[in-house]
């Protein structure tokens, strides 16, 4: 994901302020936390949040719900010039409510970052596995409505399961500047 993010951005120097949701244990945090000033963090998990706080990347770090969260940080007039959810569409079906919430705390120009487990027949479906897929029409037109643009979408293998890989997506998306 920052790999994607730093091929986007060509190195434009660091990230004002950025929300990491469903930051588990901060992985993808640890991978942007020398491009960023200020890094927020969000989980559902309780002891998720604890082994972030840890390892002292976060600057915040919020127990709370993804919409909840948005929501706050609207009402706040806190604004990010990154947001990045790895592996958190995987748990949400109808992805409208996030881009929504999304659109209202991205500043002019401002990146975000995701992966989705990929389907071909659906705009979104609930698998075998629990998990959700989402089609890549449905992404790319989720950001026209909330006027985002498609910047990078990369065929990926999200996770191993058994003895094989889930494929999937990996999207760069832009605020209009």
């Amino acid at each position: 994901m920052r790999r994607a993010v730093d091929r986007w951005r060509d190195d434009k120097g660091l990230f004002s302020r950025a929300l990491d949701l469903g930051c588990g244990t901060g992985l993808v945090g640890e991978a942007f936390r020398a491009h960023v000033g200020e890094l927020h963090g969000i989980d559902l998990s309780a002891k998720m949040l604890d082994r972030a706080r840890r390892k002292g990347i976060y600057d915040a770090v919020h127990l709370e719900d993804v919409h909840d969260c948005l929501n706050r940080y609207a009402a706040e007039g806190t604004a990010f010039d990154l947001v990045v959810a790895a592996e958190l569409f995987i748990y949400i079906g109808n992805l409208e409510p996030i881009f929504t919430g999304i659109a209202t705390v991205l500043t002019p120009g401002a990146l975000f970052a995701f992966s989705v487990e990929g389907c071909a027949d659906s705009p979104f479906k609930l698998l075998r596995t629990g998990r959700y897929a989402h089609g890549e029409g449905y992404v790319r037109a989720l950001a026209s409505r909330h006027g985002l643009s498609v910047d990078v979408s990369d065929e990926i293998e999200i996770r191993q399961q058994a003895d094989e890989f889930a494929a999937g997506r990996l999207y760069v998306l832009s605020a209009a500047p």
